[in-house]
């Protein structure tokens, strides 16, 4: 748990040959896409509050299943 204040902040992962941002602006050539952030829903298909799934593309093959995060408690800022 973190609080970033006003400050703006993203996700990244260390791999072994490279790191993967979920802001796409700060991923090398390899990784441009490395990472998709999604709203969370619930079986119904509702949108959980505040909650997000964080998928990371290792294997570059574009399925982005290889780390698979779920990450709650976060508001986002308008």
């Amino acid at each position: 748990m973190f609080d970033p204040g006003s400050a703006t902040f993203a996700l990244y992962l260390d791999l072994p040959d490279h790191r993967v941002f979920t802001d796409d602006s700060r991923n090398t050539a390899t990784a441009i896409h490395g990472a998709r952030v999604y709203p969370a829903r619930d079986r119904l298909g509702v949108i959980v509050p505040n909650t997000y799934l964080v998928m990371i593309e290792e294997a570059s093959n574009g399925d982005y299943q290889d780390y698979v995060f779920l990450l709650s408690n976060v508001v986002p800022v308008p």
